[in-house]
């Protein structure tokens, strides 16, 4: 499904929407690039193939495009420059991946799938949202309410479907050193420490020294949230995606660079 801000004849930046999220987890995104960009979300409910995903998006984009993934958006992201390189001007890669499937993890996402199934989706938002979340924000009631109706708004055959892609997903390692356009890689910490991506094997920062056209963007107390979380830092997001010309600076962004996480921000890892 394709959202758009308007149409213009400003350049189209293409928002790629992450597991069981929609066009509402990038609202701040919306606010701060419509000046610079004809903004429009894509969502995948209802694909069960990251290839496919890609395709679609190819299908339906312009000829030239700036792209930003999210979770497995982001992954998305990977295979729309694997399958054509050519129209992405720029890209960002936030809170998501580049490895196959790891042992274990289908056993893992395959019972969340029953879960969803037997139970229904707002019991899969509550056992599957605050492990994904800094847990500074999980006792936010505003917050969690506002994703599990994200999630409410899924199906739980939809969710099988992104499952199904997620574990058959490509391996973008390779990719990574071909990758030409200027490209951000954002991830949420939940310290001072490394990217809970890198540590966590599912991050693209821990990628960052495969190729010199990278940029790195860190949120601190975001858990598994994307950097684009706070205006501030979708204001710097804006900047590099929109940028002509990469730099090789990390943000280090902290926990109270907003004061609150806003609903539609606590974005949750693929």
């Amino acid at each position: 499904m394709l959202s758009s801000a308007h149409s213009s004849s400003k350049p189209v930046l293409l928002l790629l929407c992450g597991l069981l999220c929609d066009a509402a987890i990038w609202q701040l995104q919306r606010a701060a690039l419509r000046d610079l960009a004809d903004v429009q979300v894509v969502d995948f409910a209802g694909f069960d193939s990251i290839t496919q995903m890609a395709a679609h998006v190819l299908a339906i984009a312009p000829p030239q495009f700036a792209l930003a993934g999210h979770s497995m958006g982001g992954r998305v992201a990977l295979e729309i420059v694997r399958q054509a390189p050519a129209p992405v001007l720029r890209l960002a890669l936030l809170d998501t991946g580049i490895a196959p499937r790891r042992d274990g993890e289908r056993e893992e996402r395959l019972g969340l799938v029953r879960l969803a199934h037997a139970q229904g989706m707002h019991a899969l938002a509550q056992h599957w949202l605050p492990p994904m979340l800094h847990p500074d924000h999980t006792a936010d009631a505003e917050l969690m309410d506002g994703l599990v109706a994200m999630v409410q708004r899924q199906s739980a055959q939809s969710f099988a479907g992104q499952t199904n892609a997620l574990l058959e997903r490509p391996d973008a390692t390779p990719l990574l050193a071909q990758i030409a356009c200027p490209t951000l890689l954002g991830s949420g910490v939940r310290t001072r420490g490394a990217p809970l991506g890198a540590a966590s094997g599912h991050g693209a920062t821990d990628s960052q020294s495969a190729a010199g056209n990278f940029r790195e963007l860190r949120a601190h107390g975001a858990g598994r949230s994307a950097c684009c979380r706070q205006r501030r830092v979708a204001r710097l997001v804006a900047g590099c995606v929109m940028a002509r010309r990469p730099t090789a600076r990390c943000h280090q962004v902290g926990a109270d660079a907003h004061h609150r996480m806003a609903i539609q921000h606590a974005l949750v890892r693929p």
